[in-house]
């Protein structure tokens, strides 16, 4: 049997392994299931968290960047989930990322409602080492009644986006109805997720967010993205000589 020597410094011999890479954006997405929500017991719109959902997936595909932090994918995939709402959510997004980013973001219309079925689907997706990293599902509030069923939609998302090394972020809107603190553990949603996101602070170009996670908490700004303006209208042809 032929034997190699493979010589190596004695630091790197006794050194820790470096740990995995746990983030698609280092203190912002980890893998897995981020919640984008309002702060505890406040309401927080849908139109709020879209628009921070819309300049996530913006700085991602056009920087590589999550609101200031690095990057690990650039591309990103936008599931709008029910019936009514895909054209919708498709021109809010579309006008919020800019041309030259647009190729890198994908975007689904999903009859289809926030449990263990839109789970499987996305192992399936993510399955594709060339699938984004990134997936935002914009919807939860069309399919998710009471805490219990939220925590464990969660659970199931959390456990495929670790798997495949990707994050999921799922928006939450809070109304006065279902005004909840999700990092409360009587909900049970917190601990179902990686990473929660309280939006605060919201106004026309920027928004504040608080991210809490498993290993700290973090804030930073969200600058929202602007509108991109559209083609221009063709100009009215001359009036014919007469």
């Amino acid at each position: 049997m032929d034997i190699k020597i493979a010589p190596a410094p004695l630091p790197d011999c006794v050194a820790a392994p470096a740990a995995p890479a746990s983030w698609v954006a280092p203190d912002r997405l980890p893998f897995g299931a981020t919640l984008l929500t309002g702060l505890a017991g406040s309401p927080c719109e849908h139109r709020a968290l879209a628009a921070v959902a819309a300049s996530l997936v913006a700085g991602l595909a056009g920087e590589g960047e999550v609101f200031g932090a690095p990057a690990a994918s650039q591309g990103a995939l936008y599931v709008a989930l029910g019936a009514r709402g895909g054209p919708r959510a498709a021109r809010a997004l579309a006008a919020a990322v800019p041309e030259e980013a647009a190729a890198g973001v994908l975007f689904a219309s999903v009859d289809a409602k926030l449990g263990p079925s839109l789970a499987r689907a996305l192992d399936g997706a993510l399955s594709d080492p060339d699938f984004p990293r990134l997936v935002v599902v914009d919807g939860a509030q069309a399919g998710i009644e009471g805490k219990g069923r939220l925590a464990q939609a969660v659970a199931a998302i959390s456990r495929v986006a670790s798997v495949h090394r990707a994050a999921v972020a799922v928006l939450v809107p809070l109304t006065r109805r279902n005004c909840m603190d999700v990092k409360s553990p009587a909900t049970g949603v917190f601990e179902a997720a990686d990473a929660v996101w309280e939006v605060y602070d919201v106004r026309d170009s920027s928004a504040k967010c608080v991210c809490t996670h498993r290993g700290g908490v973090s804030g930073f700004d969200v600058p929202l993205a602007r509108r991109q303006a559209g083609p221009r209208p063709a100009a009215d042809p001359p009036a014919p000589s007469e």
